[in-house]
C-alpha cells in the first residue's frame, strides 16, 4: 500500500465502500433522530487497508496493516 515508505493518502480510501458500510453497522451514533444505529454506539474504528481495488491482497499486507 506504500510506494517504498511515501506516504499517499489516496493508497488508502475505500475503493468500494465495503469498510465504510460495515463500520457504520458497527459503530454509527444512535439516538439523535437519523433513522440508522450501529449495534455499539461508542465503538472506536480505525481504517485498515490490506486489499487492493481488485480485492487481492497478501498475508504480508495484512501483518504491515496491524
Amino acid at each position: 500500500m506504500s510506494d517504498e515508505g511515501n506516504y499517499n493518502p489516496s493508497a488508502y480510501g475505500d475503493v468500494h465502500d465495503h469498510g465504510t458500510h460495515v463500520s457504520g453497522t458497527i459503530a454509527a451514533a444512535g439516538n439523535n433522530g437519523l433513522g440508522v444505529a450501529g449495534v455499539n454506539w461508542k465503538a472506536k474504528i480505525i481504517s485498515l487497508r490490506v486489499a487492493n481495488a481488485a480485492g487481492q491482497s497478501k498475508a504480508s499486507d495484512l501483518i504491515a496493516a496491524i
